[in-house]
């Protein structure tokens, strides 16, 4: 094995890990709120409307704020059943990853012809980070935010207010004075969880199969 395939392998799973740990980060902050998601919805969901809005406007920190956005709303719908209805999130979930599952197999279908196009305005933003180059210091940036948020998660977790309201929350919701309260703890960390599912979409080193066959 040579330098150069040594190298590709390194980026590649770099890159790929990078994905699975935003997608672990959202679900841990899911999970202490007692309201977990679909990650491959998200995924789908926040590549779809990232990549259309990409399209359109030819700006990447527009389509990554577009799938932050359109992540977030699809959380709070999920929120909204499981948390403020109580209906069971098994369903729920189920339901709108058929529902995101479709409807980004469906609209997805009519960017594949302009996928070449967006795909050579990403590459022009990240032509820096060849996987030629060294593998931990020429990366997708994404890739070195993750970095930072793995200790940002453990400080908001275990030595925050937030984090301590977060780790109480099976505690306080089954009290009916503190229900408002525990409401909005665990609505905050559903719709930030859902922000950060969705950018395991771009930092996948594959591509993503909007209308079931690959671009």
């Amino acid at each position: 094995m040579d330098s150069a395939t040594l190298i590709f392998i390194l980026s590649i799973t770099i890159q790929s890990s990078t994905a699975v740990l935003f997608a672990t980060l959202a679900r841990s902050l899911q999970n202490g709120a007692a309201c977990s998601t679909s990650g491959g919805r998200m995924m789908l969901m926040g590549a779809l409307s990232g990549f259309a809005a990409t399209f359109y406007s030819h700006n990447l920190l527009l389509g990554v704020l577009t799938s932050l956005g359109v992540g977030g709303t699809l959380a709070l719908i999920h929120g909204f059943f499981a948390i403020t209805l109580r209906a069971n999130q098994v369903v729920c979930g189920l339901a709108l990853a058929i529902f995101g599952i479709g409807l980004s197999s469906f609209l997805g279908g009519r960017y594949r012809q302009g996928g070449r196009k967006i795909c050579s305005v990403a590459h022009s933003f990240s032509s820096g980070y060849s996987y030629r180059r060294p593998v931990l210091f020429q990366q997708n940036p994404l890739i070195y935010l993750s970095y930072l948020l793995v200790p940002a998660a453990l400080v908001l977790l275990y030595h925050s207010q937030p984090g301590l309201n977060l780790r109480s929350v099976e505690r306080i919701r089954r009290l009916p004075i503190l229900r408002h309260l525990c409401y909005r703890i665990r609505y905050r960390f559903t719709i930030f969880g859902g922000m950060l599912q969705v950018w395991a979409a771009p930092i996948s080193p594959f591509p993503i199969p909007l209308d079931g066959r690959r671009i």
